[in-house]
């Protein structure tokens, strides 16, 4: 897979100073870093398979009709270019395991792969704007109070550097923080806080007439499960409340 990645990093990424970005990656240990510490690619090249799938994902057909080929393969092969030094190998009875790095650069996830990234190359606004978000809108919502944000792949993850007092707090949508209560139920955490606005979860489909049809009879089934309730015994059942509505 590193050579898949370097393949498609020279054929993709033609601007200027993208031969010096990639001499440095190669020189500073990203082809061989992990993707997370245990979760995807929590192994040697786990970080440059996760990037090529990004990038392959990125590069159908639906997509290339707004973009180019090289802002995909930037979006898609760079995006995590932060963790270049996220991670450190030990060994935990008898196997190879990654931990965090403590002395890793202290920067936000999607803000230290653009700054790494311009070190060498520059960007448009539009990459900027795909990196920088890549992980949701809540690390904006996070630094808007002051808090110093790092990118944690998943909630797992974030839970157990929580529960280290490696990290104060997490910011999650509410029905994340109920699925894990739900399968943890004796977990020591709780919420602190909450936004007055709701996060709305959605069902993606093509836009066009084509998928009218399906959208009416999605829209109508999710009607009915709620009127009979079915909406409500599901929450309750997989998230321990009801959170089929905003009240």
């Amino acid at each position: 897979m590193q050579n898949e990645f370097v393949k498609l990093y020279k054929k993709y990424i033609k601007r200027r100073g993208a031969d010096k970005l990639l001499s440095y990656l190669v020189n500073n240990g990203f082809l061989e870093a992990p993707a997370s510490t245990k979760y995807h690619g929590s192994y040697e090249g786990g970080l440059v398979e996760h990037s090529v799938n990004v990038m392959n994902r990125l590069m159908r057909r639906e997509i290339l009709r707004d973009y180019t080929k090289e802002t995909l393969a930037i979006a898609g092969l760079l995006h995590d270019v932060c963790k270049l030094d996220n991670y450190i190998k030990q060994e935990t009875d008898g196997k190879e395991t990654y931990e965090y790095n403590k002395n890793a650069f202290p920067a936000g996830h999607g803000e230290k792969s653009i700054f790494l990234i311009q070190r060498f190359m520059n960007l448009t606004d539009e990459e900027i704007l795909a990196i920088r978000w890549h992980m949701g809108a809540f690390v904006e919502l996070a630094e808007s109070y002051g808090a110093n944000v790092q990118g944690i792949d998943t909630l797992e993850e974030t839970i157990q550097l929580l529960s280290a007092g490696r990290i104060d707090a997490t910011l999650n949508a509410d029905v994340s923080f109920y699925d894990y209560l739900n399968v943890h139920p004796d977990a020591d955490f709780k919420i602190v806080a909450q936004t007055e606005d709701a996060s709305h979860v959605a069902i993606p489909l093509r836009k066009g007439d084509n998928s009218a049809t399906l959208l009416e009879a999605v829209n109508n089934a999710i009607d009915e499960l709620r009127a009979d309730g079915t909406l409500k015994e599901l929450s309750e059942k997989y998230f321990g409340q009801d959170i089929s509505s905003e009240n």
